[in-house]
This record gives structure tokens, C-alpha cells and sequence, in this order.
């Protein structure tokens, strides 16, 4: 019986606490009736200011705000229950707002309602001009000129045409869906290089149309150098001036709401504005004289109740266009103003001034001058990837050539800041004379981008410390020096710590500007006579439990006479020196503990060496190893999208309905951008690969947790005529998918049956890591044949 009223007396307790609960839930008012709100009227008209009376009828408490205008006056912004506004407004005061009410509590809004405010004499809004821009495909990031998805409407939008200098549109980036009333997202307008410009042109504007509304949709984002985003909107650096024939412009100021405050950080900007002078046009362009930060959308052009005067007969005058008006400055002027193809036939004279033999660029490149140029705007690059080995055997630097261009063929474009001529052929370009002099532009750092695609030359430039040249991107005071992979006679070469002159063509790389050194001749003031040991390959080394041997190969320079020594290795490890080579031979690791030792590599009676880290992994149960060969990926789909080859598909990287999906060994994996690899590339897994569009970057990664993952070991193949090593990088996490904790590779590469095969082994004992992501991030596809998983 004790037990029984126990069981009612807790019973009871838990309904008792359950009531509670549920009615604290309701609200967090003492008033459990069902919330509610309403405003009268809907609509306020004043003639000529005044003062009238809003009624609001609540139960809860509320808060009233004004949007869209500063003249509207309320004598109470928040209360409790039904209430009274008085709502005043100006004598004179033409225009419209809103008033926005709502009702809330801790939870958050409960209610809202809107009052329209209108004052003076009510005009009925007319739309003149509207553009959405449209939603045919941008993948492409066409140039305004070549865009064919204008989505226009208004009764002066027959005749509009657009232009743009450094714009194009499109669908990348936070779109603006949501963001204000009538965004419509996806494509923009993107500002590239500043100054960069957009041009609506030809609005047609009927009798009378003076008194004008101009919105539009505009966004700001610029990566920091953490990573992080600053999206606040800055018009300042953002400008909108009009005109009544394309040549003269007169600014007109605008104001934005609140929108780069919150995400998806777009604003919604309004301006009105009177026309001093009725016109049959109007002309509007906007500005961004910051670098790729701004997209624009969503403009439109309605009559209103007019603002700030305008006189089109005033404002500033455009001015001409850069340079000398040589046929390489007229090439450069085109493209800037958005053109991606000559308007005529060329034919002209140009001087080599990059170095062809040498190539510290990208392959398939040649750069030209105007002869004997000293100005600015002069250079340009003609780029076909597929002829780089007959640009680098029929050119070279000094070189004068006459170039003949077609119209209808060739394309034109920007890269590094330097305008870019594709799609030419090896027969547009012919040798006229050999061995002449280029003198390269003496400079500052400050004014080198103004001569992109030219060479230059940097005085009084201090290397503290002595080095080998890598293919990277260095930084001497305010000099910024960049080698390309492709560089081979540079890139391991010994320089010298010194103050001198550094020579290269000029790039801009980011925003900024930088050195591109043509040859050793451009470095002649920090050219090293000292012997160095200039690389070694592999850089680390990695066994498994079971030992083996491995050879290093050390590449030196100004070593002649010299010898290696080494030095660093004990116990079950040891090394042997044979020339240039160094093989490290490891036991069998018979203990639960990993052996971690560094080898040091050494030329005899010098101060040169170089560290190799060596690991022999622990013994590892066969148990806790899984291996996973490009097979079991293709055989373990699980998911519904098929894996194509030599083919992406559908599969978008935003878009996880259309990423393939497989199991192996009770894991469940996810990938994109991926497909199944030729023979002729290996076989394998291919990821498609690029160094700066998410959209082209193939990964994959577990879903699965794995216990404490010790190693990664991937082998890649490569076709043994190309010069590069696989590019990727591998990330450790503790919750799938992660992208920001790369992991250094182990390296080390043999030939077998035509291919270059890289076992690349990634170190994950750092920390207490679960899940993994493979992503190309980097430019190239790669090719994947197995992955080895070793778990502790």
C-alpha cells in the first residue's frame, strides 16, 4: 500500500510540474490569451503635413520604428497593450515611408504589421526601367559585352545597351535572395579591378519625367588576411552618377539600409532625384574604385516625388583613354573596356620581352612589348597552353616579331593584371629580327603595377638572409618576387644575402603588384659561388612497421670536389652515402611506439645541410589497417549518383544531392568533382582540380568516424612525361569533412610502366583525428589510385 501512494503522490508531482512547464511556454505574459495585433489605418496621407493618429490594438508589448525616411516624427516608439500614435510630419514635405510595428517577447516577434506614410501630392509610381540580370548561365564569368541574359522591363527599356570596363557577370558569391523585396538573385554584376565601371545607356525618359527613383541591390565583401569577411558597404568607394549622353556625368548620392549588417549582407540603396532639365535619355553608370569586392543587382528606375537636383548640362567629362595609341595600347584599352574580341584585323610589330627558353610563367606564354616602350599600357600576353614548346624553341627574349591577330578569332582577357590574347596560333607570330635590346622600366614599387606585363626593375632591394630559390612567392621589404614551377633554371639555384637590383616582367597577383624574374641574369646582383645544397627528394621520409631502404636524392650547386656526409640516425635506423645518393635503411619497428629521428645531410668542410625528419610507424595490427582501392570506391556506390568517367556530371559542390556516395569497410564516404580516371592517365579516382574556384575542386571524405587515425598513405600516378608532381592538400578533423587542418605529405615517387607513382604518406599522430577530407585545391586534376588508413 506504501508503495501504491509513492506512485500517486509522484504521479501526481510530474502532471503538477507539467502544467507549469506548458503554461510557461505559452508566453511570458501573465495573459495566456492568444496574441494579437492590429493597426488602424493601414495608410496614412498627408496633403501638407500635420499631425494624425495611429491606433494600435495589442495585447502584448510592441515597438514602432520608420523606415525610409528621417521626417516622419512618432510620439511614442514602443508600450504595452493598445495605445495611440501621433504620427507628425513637416509642412512641405514630399514623399513616402513606412512605419513598422511589432509585437514580441523573449522568444522573439510574435506579430508585425506595416503602415504606408504618404505626403504631399500623391504620384502614382511609374516604372521606367528594370533589370534582374536575368539567370542564364555565368559559369563562365562573361564580360558585359558578351552577356546575352539581360532581363530588362519598364516602358524606357527597349533601347537600353549596356557597357562595362573591368565588369562581368556572375553567379558566385552570398546571393541576395531574401535579402530586400524583389531580389532576385543569381546573377550580378562583379566589379573587378578598379576603376572598374557599368554602364545602363539610353533609358528613354517621356515628357514631363523629371522627378526620378533610382534603387538597386549592392553587396561588399573582402577576405581579410585570417580568412574572416568584412561585408560592410562602404558608398564611398561605390558611386552612381547619370547623364544625358554617356560623355558628361554628374554624381548623385544615395542611402542604404541596414542590409551588410547581417547575412547574406546585401543592402538595398535608394535615391531620389530631380532632373533640372527634362531629357529624352538618361544614362546611369556605376562605380567601385575598390578591387573586386562589389556585386551589384536589381536595378530599377521609376518616376517619384523627386530630391537632390541634377544638372546633366554640368558634371565631369570622361576622360580618354590610357596611353600612346600604339596597336599593344589599343589591344589593352579594349579589353579594360570589357571587350573579349578585337573589333578589326591586326597587324603590328612587338619586341619578346619575357624569356620563352626559360619560362617563369605559365606554360604556353609570351610576353610582348611596344618596341623602345617607356610608357605604361604597353605589354601583353599571347597565352595557348598547347604551344609551349614552340613558343619556346621558335622565340626568344630580344626577339622582334610581327603579329598578325584576327578579329574574329582570337579573345580577349586579364590575367595577373596583364591583358591576355588566347586562341592565337604559332603562325600569328613570325621572327623578324633577332638579339635587339629591351631595357627594362626603372621603377618603384609603389608605381610597378602601372606597367603589368612589362619588365621592370627594382634598385636597392636587401635579402637579409642567403637561400635557394623555391617556386614560391617571396617578400623583400616592399618588393614582392614570385617564381613559377616551370622556372627550372631558377628555381634551386643558391642566392645571396645583399642589397641590389632585382629585374622581372610585372604581374598582378591579388591586388598586388610583383616581379616575375626572366632568368638568372634579371637575380645577377644575388648569384651565389658558394656551395649549397639546393634540394633533396624526398624532403621527408616514412616507413611502416616492417622498415625497408629509401633513397634521397640531393641535387647541389658550386659543389664540385665536394663530398656528403650524414649524420643523425641510430638504432633501428641508419644511412649510407653512394655520390649524391643517400639510402636510409630502417629495422622493423617491433615496439607500439612510432621512431621519430631527423637525418641531417651535410657537404664536407662546409656549414651546408639539410634536415630529412624519418618516421617508421609503430606495429600496427592487420586489424587496424584498411586499405581502399579505386575499385572499391567505383564497386561500393551506395547512393544514386553514378560515377562517369573522364567526366564530372552533375555533381556540384554545393549541392550534396549530387555528390557520389560509397561504403567500404563499414565507412560510409562522400566525394564531388570526381570521376573515374582513363587508362591513359592511369586509371584511378580523378579529382578535378583549381587554385581559386570552390566549384572546380574535387574532394572526398568520410562520413564515418574512425578511431584515432595514425597514417594516411596515398599512391598517385602521373604520365612520365609531365614535369609536375601531384598538388593537393590532405585536412584532419574531429567532425567529417574538414578543410582548414592541412597535413604535410611524405613524399616519394618511382617509375613503373610509363608513369611517375607517388606514395605520399600524411602524418595524423598529431592529434586525436577521426575524419579526413582529400581535396584538390590546387591547380590540375590528380589521380588517385588506393588509399591506405591506419588506425591506432
Amino acid at each position: 500500500m506504501k508503495q501504491v501512494n509513492s506512485l500517486k503522490f509522484w504521479h501526481g508531482l510530474l502532471f503538477m510540474l507539467m502544467m507549469v512547464s506548458f503554461t510557461a511556454c505559452v508566453d511570458d505574459n501573465e495573459d495566456t490569451e492568444a496574441p494579437f495585433l492590429e493597426v488602424n489605418p493601414a495608410t496614412l496621407t498627408f496633403e501638407n503635413g500635420g499631425v494624425q493618429t495611429l491606433e494600435i490594438s495589442t495585447n502584448r508589448q510592441w515597438k514602432a520604428t520608420v523606415e525610409d525616411a528621417d521626417w516622419i516624427s512618432l510620439s511614442k516608439t514602443q508600450g504595452e497593450g493598445s495605445d495611440q500614435i501621433q504620427v507628425s510630419v513637416p509642412e512641405g514635405t514630399i514623399g513616402e515611408a513606412k512605419i513598422n510595428i511589432i509585437m514580441s517577447n523573449r522568444s522573439g516577434i510574435l506579430k508585425s504589421a506595416t503602415v504606408n506614410v504618404k505626403t504631399g501630392a500623391v504620384i502614382e509610381s511609374k516604372l521606367i526601367y528594370n533589370e534582374t540580370l536575368g539567370n542564364a548561365d555565368a559559369s563562365q564569368k562573361p564580360y558585359i559585352s558578351d552577356y546575352q541574359g539581360w532581363n530588362k522591363s519598364g516602358d524606357g527599356a527597349t533601347s537600353v545597351e549596356y557597357a562595362g570596363n573591368k565588369t562581368s557577370i556572375r553567379s558566385s558569391g552570398l546571393t541576395n535572395t531574401d535579402a530586400y523585396e524583389g531580389a532576385s538573385g543569381p546573377n550580378v554584376v562583379f566589379f573587378g579591378t578598379a576603376p572598374a565601371t557599368f554602364d545602363i545607356n539610353k533609358i528613354a525618359l517621356a515628357e514631363g519625367q523629371t522627378n526620378l527613383k533610382l534603387t538597386f541591390g549592392a553587396s561588399r565583401s573582402k577576405q581579410n588576411e585570417d580568412g574572416s569577411h568584412d561585408n560592410s558597404f562602404t558608398p564611398e568607394a561605390f558611386k552612381v552618377s547619370v547623364s544625358s549622353n554617356g560623355t558628361n556625368w554628374q554624381e548623385i548620392t544615395y542611402e542604404k539600409n541596414n542590409g551588410d549588417a547581417d547575412h547574406p549582407y546585401w543592402i538595398l540603396a535608394t535615391t531620389n532625384f530631380t532632373l533640372k532639365k527634362a531629357v529624352s535619355e538618361l544614362y546611369i553608370r556605376f562605380t567601385a574604385s575598390e578591387s573586386s569586392v562589389f556585386r551589384l543587382d536589381d536595378i530599377s528606375l521609376s518616376t517619384g516625388y523627386g530630391g537632390q537636383e541634377v544638372n546633366l548640362e554640368e558634371g565631369t567629362t570622361t576622360p580618354p583613354e590610357e596611353g600612346s595609341g600604339t596597336a599593344i595600347n589599343k589591344i589593352i584599352n579594349l579589353q579594360k573596356g570589357g571587350q573579349t574580341k578585337l573589333t578589326e584585323n591586326m597587324e603590328f610589330e612587338a619586341i619578346v620581352c619575357g624569356d620563352p627558353k626559360v619560362n617563369n610563367a605559365s606554360a604556353g606564354t609570351l610576353n610582348l612589348m611596344t618596341p623602345n616602350a617607356t610608357a605604361a599600357n604597353e605589354g601583353i600576353v599571347l597565352y595557348n597552353g598547347a604551344l609551349n614548346e614552340q613558343i619556346q624553341t621558335n622565340f626568344s627574349l630580344g626577339d622582334k616579331v610581327k603579329v598578325s591577330l584576327k578579329a574574329d578569332k582570337v579573345k580577349l582577357g586579364n590575367y595577373n593584371g596583364t591583358t591576355q590574347i588566347t586562341d592565337w596560333e604559332i603562325s600569328d607570330v613570325t621572327v623578324v629580327s633577332r638579339n635587339n635590346a629591351v631595357v627594362p622600366i626603372q621603377t618603384t614599387t609603389d608605381k610597378l603595377a602601372e606597367y603589368a606585363g612589362m619588365p621592370a626593375t627594382i634598385s636597392n632591394v636587401t635579402i637579409s638572409e642567403a637561400g635557394v630559390w623555391e617556386a614560391k612567392t617571396y617578400n623583400f621589404g616592399d618588393l614582392t618576387v614570385h617564381f613559377n614551377k616551370n622556372a627550372t633554371s631558377i628555381v634551386g639555384q643558391p642566392y645571396k644575402a645583399g642589397t641590389g637590383s632585382i629585374t622581372g616582367i610585372v604581374t598582378v597577383f591579388k591586388e598586388k603588384a610583383q616581379l616575375m624574374p626572366r632568368n638568372l641574369e634579371d637575380l645577377k646582383d644575388f648569384v651565389s659561388n658558394e656551395p649549397a645544397i639546393t634540394s633533396v627528394d624526398p624532403k621527408t621520409i616514412t616507413f611502416t612497421d616492417k622498415g625497408g631502404n629509401q633513397d634521397v636524392k640531393v641535387t647541389l650547386a658550386n659543389a664540385e670536389g665536394k663530398s656528403l656526409t650524414v649524420s643523425g640516425l641510430s638504432g633501428i635506423l641508419s644511412a649510407t652515402v653512394n655520390g649524391t645518393t643517400v639510402t636510409v635503411t630502417a629495422n622493423p619497428n617491433t615496439t607500439e611506439a612510432a621512431v621519430k629521428q631527423t637525418l641531417t645531410i651535410k657537404i664536407e668542410g662546409t656549414e651546408q645541410s639539410v634536415e630529412v625528419p624519418v618516421t617508421v610507424t609503430p606495429k600496427t595490427a592487420e586489424g587496424n589497417i584498411i586499405v581502399m582501392s579505386s575499385s572499391d570506391i567505383i564497386n561500393g556506390k551506395t547512393g544514386t549518383v553514378e560515377l562517369p568517367t573522364n567526366a564530372y556530371g552533375k555533381q556540384d559542390v554545393q549541392n550534396e544531392s549530387t555528390w557520389y556516395n560509397w561504403t567500404h569497410n563499414s565507412i560510409n564516404f562522400k566525394g564531388a568533382r570526381i570521376c573515374i580516371a582513363t587508362d591513359s592517365n592511369g586509371g584511378g579516382i580523378q579529382f578535378q582540380g583549381n587554385a581559386s574556384d570552390s566549384k572546380k575542386q574535387g574532394f572526398i571524405f568520410n562520413t564515418t568516424k574512425i578511431e584515432q587515425i595514425q597514417y594516411l598513405e596515398i599512391i598517385l600516378k602521373v604520365v612520365s612525361t609531365s614535369p609536375y608532381a601531384p598538388a593537393y592538400h590532405v585536412y584532419a578533423g574531429t567532425s567529417e569533412n574538414p578543410t582548414t587542418n592541412a597535413i604535410e605529405a611524405n613524399s616519394s615517387m618511382k617509375e613503373e610502366n610509363g608513369f611517375k607513382v607517388y606514395t605520399q604518406t600524411f602524418d595524423f599522430t598529431g592529434g586525436n583525428y577521426e575524419y579526413f577530407t582529400i581535396k584538390n585545391d590546387e591547380t590540375g586534376a590528380i589521380y588517385i589510385s588506393s588509399i591506405k588508413i591506419t588506425k591506432k
